[in-house]
């Protein structure tokens, strides 16, 4: 957002013009944690030019559910550590066997679980001497020890693991050029009728204007050397042609 402050600024926008408005949670999109729009203010009000949308890591963990890919970064500790793990080995033969239609769903809910969701079912099977498991259907499954196991275990970490967060900046192009041309749009105090821009060099289509003053053939080709340096140096010109053709003429 403070990039996007600035952006506007530079490409012409007055900063009194610009503000940003939260979204209620009533408007936010299913995805986002937060969405901030840019507004400019205009003759016509307030125009939304930019969106910026914090989609948290909803992208990355949906991908990631339906590829069954892991989508994840990480991050050296300052220094390794042990920690505990455990992993939930069910019985995929047995399981067909016996719950036949079932078994695919049951081994998709065992592999998507997450770590608090196997660690209840493993607190639950020590106790019970079996696990619960819900479908997606709605449909209730117990799994004892012929179907499924818990291997406990201890490893040393060095790197923590974690889904980045997105953030989804969106840009109106056409609504922030008609906002550059209306901010940029100047009147003359004592003459109305002399209007003008006052565009921010990076955004000025023509940086430097020549214009010839003296009707002198002479002077073209230091005109035309002027002209050449400034193409040489990526900087775009204009030669007043119509000062050139008086030249010519005369």
């Amino acid at each position: 957002m403070a990039r996007t402050y600035l952006f506007l600024q530079s490409v012409g926008i007055s900063a009194e013009g610009i503000r940003f408005r939260q979204h209620r949670s009533d408007e936010m999109a299913h995805y986002a944690k937060d969405c901030w729009d840019a507004e400019v203010e205009t003759s016509y009000g307030w125009i939304e030019i930019a969106g910026h949308a914090d989609r948290s890591c909803f992208d990355l963990s949906r991908h990631a559910k339906r590829t069954k890919t892991e989508l994840v970064a990480a991050r050296l500790l300052p220094e390794p550590k042990q920690v505990k793990f455990f992993k939930v080995l069910p019985n995929k033969k047995e399981i067909g066997k016996v719950f036949k239609g079932d078994s695919k769903p049951i081994n998709d809910v065992l592999e998507e679980a997450s770590e608090e969701e196997k660690l209840a079912l493993m607190k639950e099977f020590e106790s019970t001497g079996e696990a619960t498991l819900t479908l997606p259907s709605g449909k209730q499954v117990k799994l004892n020890k012929d179907f499924i196991a818990f291997e406990l275990g201890e490893k040393t970490q060095h790197e923590e693991k974690y889904t980045p967060s997105v953030i989804e900046p969106s840009f109106g192009i056409g609504r922030i050029v008609y906002c550059i041309f209306e901010h940029c749009f100047k009147i003359r105090p004592h003459e109305a009728s002399r209007t003008y821009f006052t565009f921010p060099p990076l955004i000025a289509p023509l940086k430097c204007s020549i214009l010839p003053l003296i009707p002198n053939p002479e002077l073209n080709n230091f005109v035309q050397h002027i002209s050449k340096s400034k193409i040489v140096c990526d900087i775009v010109c204009r030669v007043d042609a119509n000062s050139l053709r008086r030249v010519i003429e005369d």
